[in-house]
């Protein structure tokens, strides 16, 4: 089994922001299985069908994949490596939970701004909503050059399969269901936004390779 590094990577509005939170790690590159759902218009019941409009869609496909990962903290343990031996791969597990939990500062905003409404005899009721929204963590998946991929978790999936004496976890299967994101025209992504454009250019580059050779075939194709 063929295995490969990739990394997912957290960042803001600055980047890395604050507290930089990156994760490295070794994927299988044997198989991955992506999938793109395609947005096609929605019918109307009271137009028949011959007139809706053919080949119409409601927005790009959207794509996902499913990583499969795992964590082993033996080689590190060997090595007489500190941190591996309080904690195993908890650190690992701990930066991808980071990834999957909103941003708080809405919710700690809401609770201030309730808490100077109690005061001033606006009520006791606690915050219902936070101000503003909590957001998802921006993602990154670097897969090599070729997949530089603005994404979400979608999914997240630890199976603990070893412990130590602490009870810190040695050795975890993650699995990770992946979603690509796509930014409507008024984004102030500008990251986001880069790497979805980079892989545009990089894949239409590489469909005019395609063309290219497949022209080369077309007399074999049509026969005359």
């Amino acid at each position: 089994m063929t295995h490969t590094k990739g990394a997912l990577v957290q960042y803001g509005d600055t980047f890395l922001g604050p507290i930089p939170n990156l994760l490295v790690f070794q994927y299988n590159v044997e198989e991955l299985d992506r999938q793109f759902a395609i947005q096609r218009r929605s019918t109307d019941d009271k137009v028949p069908a011959r007139q809706l409009e053919t080949h119409r869609a409601h927005a790009a496909p959207v794509e996902s994949f499913t990583l499969n990962l795992k964590f082993d903290a033996s080689d590190d343990l060997d090595q007489g490596d500190g941190t591996a031996r309080l904690f195993g791969v908890g650190p690992q597990l701990a930066a991808l939970e980071k990834m999957v939990n909103p941003d708080s500062n809405g919710a700690l905003l809401g609770a201030v701004v309730d808490a100077v409404g109690s005061l001033l005899g606006g009520g006791k009721s606690p915050p219902t909503r936070s101000i503003p929204p909590e957001q998802l963590p921006k993602l990154i998946f670097v897969g090599g050059l070729t997949r530089i991929l603005p994404v979400e978790i979608t999914a997240f999936r630890v199976g603990e399969k070893l412990f130590n004496s602490g009870l810190a976890v040695i050795r975890a299967e993650v699995t990770l269901g992946l979603e690509v994101v796509t930014f409507p025209p008024d984004t102030d992504d500008l990251i986001g936004v880069g790497a979805t454009e980079y892989l545009k250019t990089l894949k239409d580059a590489q469909a005019v390779l395609n063309l290219g050779r497949s022209i080369s075939d077309i007399p074999e194709i049509i026969g005359f």
